[in-house]
């Protein structure tokens, strides 16, 4: 027997059979990259998530196994050999439903739905013309190409000799001709792509309008990123599609998972919408673009992989219906969609900023194809020409992927000028076409004109010390847009220096990228936009450094001279001593040293920055003596939770022997704090000194509300305390 190891997956040829034992994106390009033949089955596994990627993934092996492997017989119009789906009953049948909408696109599922009855009925004959019929011209159905086949009460089956037993959660045994293989999936490796990250070492520009190509290959390619672009406008930043591994491209080039305020679907295939739950399981929630078809497909794939409901899908995002005949306004651009011709439903995008257009095709078919279904009646004339309109944009991103669902090369041909065509969905061009077209590539960019720049950091600047409740905040951020100097630090630059003296040195806010924080060569934080660096200098008596902070990424940020923020520093204290409040200067202080306690707690990870500086200043600081009483067994008391700042703490519980310590970074009272109990279930008592936290039942709930994911972090953490269930 032959077996092949992925982390989280095992390929496995036994007798005539090749068994892929589980799925993650794109293992389709590691079984090509490593020459191994297209396997015949597929088992799937108890696992759903993985590191936020998906864990049920039949598309491409699907397609592969009919289409490459040429398990369809064209001269015939018949199947040859089905795809085998082994699991539960629940695993095939999700499996099926996945490869039905996403094969067909317009599935009866989808149709029953509520659609605009015309445009359902014009996306259901371009998808019936795409799909494979039989010698009586009949649309052979998706349960055809498969073989559902589930363990029986032994948690065995047979593939023809091979036998092949369930032995464990993500553990088999497989017996082939006296040949026994042990299959262990719970390898905690990391899964990835074939492909390499396009290297980028430097921030060579950030424009404030802009289309940066994250990945432009096609989905059987193993040696680039597929389909995902990254569109910034007025700063902000939007995923147009959002292929496998999008989010590590994005956070090697100094963009964060939850800096992404949106992302454009224009449909459901793995090569587009690969990284999905990577976003949809992030801090935030991101608004969702796309037609009421693609959505509905959307919930129907999503739910199926996550083996849930689809309400809780539409819980992960904010859809936004999207017409093509309405455009939408994002930050000073205009976004017209069309509706592709493709083999499911599908949109593309036209971005215009001022009199500059960008033009987005996304998966469609070419020129040849749409004379061919002009034709025959599939499509009318005035959507013909609405699409080849689109090759005459300025600059026009055209699928040409080499399929009758895309367009090829010879489509562009009879066009008079190429040059505003750059050719994506594939990563490599035949040397005759070369001097002919240009071929999309990674992290190239397509800048618009620059705009008020002063604006938009004054704006950033504005979001990244709003929490520091200035007494004038716009008059303050304008004066630091407009004498700050830009800088844009190489990756692995020092910034600042620890140990060194501030004195008039720089305030900086980072509006691209992510630094490092190292005491004494250590790291202790990650810093990324919207954050800020360098006032502790100015508010700390010895004015030193006492960090040194590193670019990480390619980078970009406002340097703000030390004597524009020191005059900031007096005058808002002043007007605060004279209006009675905490001075400016100590609220930073204080802000700095609870946020480094809040950022350090399990629950907390993750939160962005606005979050953490919000519900840092909320925090209230203890002191407690040895022995004193923080929480009391049966009390119904104030409901609040607490931070271990400094010191250490007993849980006290007579009904339980064991003692349980707290200590720096600990969070206890959460059970009450969430709800969920009613009243203490053990004793919290100070060991020694300690300085704690405290956060109030309320303030935990707004976090809740706007966090989901610590409230996911608390019910582990409940979970994990089973002994301590309310403290």
């Amino acid at each position: 027997m032959e077996l092949v190891r992925f982390p989280g997956a095992t390929y496995l040829a036994a007798g005539n059979r090749r068994i892929l034992f589980g799925t993650f994106p794109e293992i389709h390009q590691h079984l090509m990259k490593r020459g191994l033949a297209w396997p015949d089955t597929v088992v799937f596994t108890d696992a759903l998530v993985r590191d936020r990627l998906p864990q049920m993934v039949p598309e491409f092996l699907f397609f592969g196994h009919v289409f490459f492997n040429q398990n369809f017989d064209f001269a015939t119009l018949s199947i040859k050999k089905p795809l085998t789906f082994l699991g539960t009953e629940s695993q095939v049948q999700r499996a099926y439903r996945i490869m039905d909408v996403s094969y067909l696109g317009t599935v009866p599922e989808l149709m029953a739905r509520d659609l605009d009855p015309e445009r359902a009925a014009m996306l259901d004959r371009e998808c019936h013309y795409y799909a494979l019929k039989n010698k009586a011209g009949e649309i052979i159905p998706t349960r055809e190409y498969l073989e559902l086949k589930t363990w029986d009460e032994a948690d065995t089956a047979w593939l023809d000799d091979v036998k092949v037993m369930r032995t464990g959660m993500l553990c088999y045994r497989v017996e082939h001709a006296g040949e026994v293989a042990e299959i262990d999936l719970s390898d905690h490796g990391l899964q990835g792509p074939a492909w390499t990250i396009p290297e980028v070492t430097e921030l060579h520009s950030a424009p404030q309008y802009a289309v940066r190509i994250l990945g432009a290959a096609g989905a059987f390619q193993h040696v680039s990123p597929s389909t995902s672009y990254l569109m910034t406008l007025n700063g902000e930043h939007y995923l147009i599609d959002c292929s496998p591994y999008v989010h590590r491209t994005l956070e090697y080039f100094g963009v964060a998972v939850d800096q992404v305020k949106g992302i454009l679907v224009s449909h459901i295939h793995d090569d587009h919408t690969g990284d999905l739950l990577t976003f949809a399981l992030s801090n935030t929630k991101p608004e969702l673009l796309t037609t009421r078809e693609v959505w509905e497909s959307l919930k129907i794939k999503l739910s199926c992989i996550l083996d849930c409901d689809e309400s809780v899908i539409e819980g992960y995002f904010r859809f936004r219906e999207v017409l093509p005949e309405e455009p939408v306004y994002l930050g000073g651009a205009r976004l017209d969609f069309h509706d592709a011709c493709h083999s499911v439903p599908c949109v593309g995008v036209t971005v215009t900023v001022g009199d500059e257009e960008l033009v987005i095709t996304s998966d469609t078919s070419g020129h040849r194809q749409l004379l061919d279904m002009l034709g025959k009646g599939v499509i009318c004339q005035e959507r013909f020409d609405s699409l080849e309109a689109l090759l005459g944009g300025q600059k026009v991103i055209v699928d040409c992927g080499e399929a009758i669902i895309h367009g090829f090369i010879q489509d562009f041909l009879h066009l008079e000028d190429h040059s505003n065509l750059v050719l994506a969905h594939r990563h490599t061009l035949p040397e005759e076409y070369r001097e002919v077209f240009d071929l999309a590539q990674p992290l190239q960019v397509f800048e618009f004109s620059t705009r008020n720049e002063d604006v938009l950091n004054m704006v950033q600047i504005g979001r990244s010390v709003e929490g520091w409740h200035l007494s004038d905040l716009w008059g303050w951020t304008g004066q630091f847009a407009t004498q700050g100097e830009i800088r844009e630090p190489m990756m692995g630059e020092v910034v600042i220096r620890q140990g060194s003296k501030a004195e008039d040195d720089y305030f900086y806010v980072i509006s691209h990228g992510f630094f490092d924080v190292l005491v004494d060569n250590t790291k202790v934080a990650q810093l990324k936009t919207g954050d800020y660096f360098g006032e502790q200098a100015f508010v700390q008596p010895n004015g030193m450094r006492s960090a040194s902070v590193v670019a990480t990424s390619p980078a970009r940020l406002v340097a703000i001279p030390g004597t524009v923020f020191k005059a900031m520093l007096q005058e808002e204290d002043r007007k605060a001593r004279l209006d009675g409040r905490e001075p400016l200067t100590a609220r930073l202080l204080r802000l700095w040293e609870n946020r480094e306690v809040l950022a350090k707690a399990k629950v907390f990870a993750g939160l962005d920055t606005q979050a953490l500086n919000a519900f840092s200043l909320r925090l209230e600081r203890v002191q407690v003596g040895p022995s004193q009483v923080v929480i009391e067994q049966g009390a119904q008391d104030d409901s609040a939770c607490y931070l271990v700042m400094q010191g250490s703490l007993q849980v006290e519980n007579p009904d339980r022997p064991e003692t349980h310590i707290l200590r720096e970074n600990d969070l206890f009272g959460e059970g009450v704090a969430a709800g969920f109990t009613g009243t203490r279930s053990a004793t919290v008592r100070a060991l020694e000194p300690c300085t704690l936290l405290k956060l109030s039942h309320l303030d935990l709930q707004v976090i809740g509300s706007e966090h989901p994911h610590v409230l996911f972090a608390l019910r582990d953490l409940v979970a994990e305390r089973q002994y301590l269930p309310a403290v």
